[in-house]
């Protein structure tokens, strides 16, 4: 494979590559879409609530305009009266205050989920370099984000001249209106304007999200060298796979040559297979096979059973059966109970002993 494949990010990220960006704070995320609902969001509150939050105000102010006269200004009164105020005002705006931040809130979940990490807040030296800085703006991504600000602001101003043009002719009616009309009619006019601002914004937002996902999918992208590299962290260097399989084969190895003095017979083809077989009818319910091996492993255990003076029968049917049917550890099938007690039963007439019933 050319090296240049290697260092082409053509791959797609994996699940480890996408876990370790969001941990870091790395989402794909619009802040124009979080804005635009916020605004879309306020207005409605606004309009809702707005009545009630003027009256409260203007409630306020005529209070506080009547009781000017009352006494003398002292710092227990000017409390008394900032106290007052204090709970006016925020009965008048605690509705768009906490739905601005409710709806703010709930913008940055639909885009990214809940995000607990300190990562974005950890002081980086390289954030103050100004050649980075430069070079981000002049870059593609810079550039693009630039053409979209100056896209937004051709949009909203747009959007902007056409509202107050449209509104001017019906200005000449305002003359002779009582102030709570005229109020009620700027009022009219500035919800107009926001409410088209803010439906622009947010066709627009839904653009630039989609840009964002597009670009982060893009960021995410690894090459096959990086893939590999992962492979590698995630599921341990081959070389040290293989290292950590030979021991652990290696210890198996030692843990069942350790087996091989304490069977009753070795059951040999004679030359390619050894299969070890112990039986306790005390603690076992049938025999077991402690060892089994063929070629080299096969000749250690005749090695170790002739060392150890444990028997070695000759009976290529039977060692082929164990063999091919009974893992080391495991008792011997039904099927074989006959074969291998008529061996154990001759084993023990050559020591002199009696074959225990069960084997039978």
């Amino acid at each position: 494979m050319p090296d240049s494949d290697l260092g082409e990010k053509t791959e797609q990220a994996t699940p480890r590559r996408r876990q370790e960006a969001r941990e870091k704070g790395q989402v794909a995320k619009s802040s124009d879409l979080c804005a635009a609902l916020t605004l879309l969001g306020s207005l409605i509150i606004f309009q809702v609530s707005g009545r009630r939050m003027l009256q409260t105000l203007a409630l306020l102010t005529r209070k506080s305009l009547d009781s000017l006269h009352v006494g003398a200004l002292t710092q227990d009164s000017i409390r008394l009266y900032f106290g007052f105020a204090s709970s006016f005002i925020f009965s008048a705006v605690a509705p768009l205050v906490f739905g601005i931040l409710a709806i703010g809130i709930a913008g940055n979940l639909l885009q990214s989920g809940f995000i607990w990490t300190s990562s974005p807040l950890t002081p980086d030296i390289a954030r103050l370099d100004p050649i980075k800085g430069i070079a981000n703006l002049i870059s593609k991504k810079g550039l693009v984000r630039l053409m979209g600000s100056l896209f937004k602001i051709i949009v909203i101003g747009a959007i902007a001249y056409i509202t107050i043009r449209d509104a001017i002719p019906a200005t000449a009616d305002i003359i002779g209106l009582a102030p709570g009309e005229i109020l009620l009619f700027g009022a009219s006019i500035v919800l107009k304007l926001g409410y088209r601002v803010a439906m622009a914004l947010l066709v627009l937002a839904l653009f630039d999200y989609g840009f964002q996902r597009y670009q982060y999918e893009r960021d995410l992208m690894m090459t096959k060298q990086e893939i590999k590299e992962e492979m590698k962290r995630m599921e341990g260097d081959p070389l040290t796979r293989e290292r950590r399989r030979r021991m652990q084969r290696q210890l198996a190895m030692q843990r069942m040559m350790a087996n091989v003095p304490k069977a009753d017979v070795v059951i040999t083809n004679p030359t390619e297979l050894a299969i070890a077989i112990q039986y306790d009818p005390d603690n076992m319910d049938a025999p077991l096979c402690v060892a089994k091996g063929a070629g080299f492993i096969a000749a250690r255990i005749r090695e170790i059973a002739a060392v150890s003076r444990v028997p070695i029968v000759e009976n290529k049917i039977v060692a082929r059966l164990l063999y091919r049917k009974v893992e080391v550890g495991a008792a011997i099938p039904v099927e074989l109970y006959q074969a291998v007690a008529e061996i154990l039963a001759y084993v023990y007439r050559i020591k002199g002993k009696t074959l225990p019933e069960a084997a039978g």
